[in-house]
């Protein structure tokens, strides 16, 4: 069979389902909060109950022959500020690690887009491209390498720039909240059919817990040094402010750190409207002094995470530039990918290809 150029045979391949040997970008994460808290107590105090090992496995039980129409954790009542994900699979490996799949709705019924079935069964949906109806989502795929026991979760960039790290915080944490069985007392349901939840249980038949309980789930970025230190002893000779970033209409929450600078850099402005993954880059003359510099770097760590394009730069007077992005723990791997379609992978065949290289990835930090 021939084909008049490569994207078509690409496309074809897609269809079939195919292995790809591909460059995979992993960002390395911490998370640093998991399980139900109290509301006093100091940053780094443990949970009251349940922890980072128990959630993917009670995740894997909850989903266990849903469909994806029934997986996502927070309903429209939480507002428009995040995207609505759904599971669109969970895999669980050797040392405790899960591979997490998620499917990041994008708003309104586009056209000839990507979407998984409302019915498809977790574990065993399919993405076409096509015009979009009610019995379809319309999205696109992300996918996370937690491993519990270092208490990091590493995206896994396979083919958009967007990788979602915001809707997943979302969804484990929407988890937490209203859904997870191990720990979630329900009421009745509301009059509109909403989950009303009563309070939180430490174990399945208990009562639920006397006192303020909080369902958390929180990642971290992982800086490293250099740049960073160079950057805070020159603090006076910075000229210029670099912005990096891609603006997405899936992805409200990525614009909160390209605002923030725009505030420091005294510019008003706000970011032109969102379309889907529109790369911009913007320069601009700035006089910083060391409390701006730190509070635009902790702002840019805070909120890298859904983007992989997402970068802070800084130009000194003698024409260096630093840029934070090269300080994330991060790094490239080619990989056997076996695509499904072409929106989704096995993730069995991505977690063991992953795995060969773990002892690497988690001395990236």
């Amino acid at each position: 069979m021939t084909f008049p150029d490569s994207q078509n045979a690409y496309n074809v391949l897609l269809t079939r389902g195919f292995e790809m040997l591909q460059e995979v970008s992993i960002w390395l994460y911490r998370i640093n909060r998991a399980g139900y808290y109290s509301y006093r107590g100091n940053e780094d105090r443990a949970p009251l109950f349940c922890n980072l090992a128990a959630i993917f496995p009670a995740l894997a039980a909850w989903a266990d022959g849903k469909v994806l129409g029934q997986t996502a954790t927070s309903g429209t009542g939480q507002g428009a500020e995040h995207a609505e994900a759904y599971l669109l699979d969970i895999h669980a490996g050797a040392n405790g690690d899960f591979l997490v799949a998620l499917w990041n709705r994008l708003p309104g019924n586009r056209h000839h887009v990507s979407s998984v079935g409302i019915g498809d069964v977790v574990g065993a949906a399919s993405a076409e491209v096509t015009e979009i109806d009610g019995d379809r989502i319309p999205g696109f795929a992300t996918y996370f390498w937690v491993m519990p026991a270092e208490a990091r979760v590493a995206a896994i960039s396979l083919k958009h720039m967007s990788h979602g790290l915001i809707n997943f915080g979302n969804y484990v944490t929407s988890f937490l909240k209203n859904v997870n069985p191990d720990h979630v007392v329900l009421g009745d349901p509301g009059d509109d059919g909403a989950i009303v939840v009563k309070g939180y249980r430490p174990g399945i038949g208990e009562d639920a817990h006397p006192h303020g309980v909080r369902p958390t789930f929180s990642v971290k970025s992982i800086p490293k040094g250099g740049d960073l230190d160079y950057l805070r002893a020159n603090v006076g000779q910075i000229a210029r402010v670099i912005c990096k970033t891609v603006i997405t209409t899936q992805e409200p929450g990525d614009r909160e750190w390209w605002q923030t600078l725009l505030d420091v850099s005294r510019i008003g402005k706000k970011p032109p409207a969102a379309i889907e993954e529109a790369p911009i880059r913007i320069e601009l003359p700035v006089s910083l002094t060391l409390d701006e510099l730190n509070y635009s770097i902790a702002a840019w760590q805070d909120d890298i995470d859904d983007s992989s394009e997402n970068d802070l730069g800084f130009k000194l007077l003698d024409g260096t530039k630093k840029f934070l992005r090269k300080s994330h723990a991060r790094d490239k791997q080619r990989l056997d990918v076996v695509w499904i379609d072409e929106e989704l992978v096995n993730l069995e065949a991505l977690l063991g290809q992953l795995q060969v290289h773990r002892a690497r990835i988690l001395a990236l930090e």
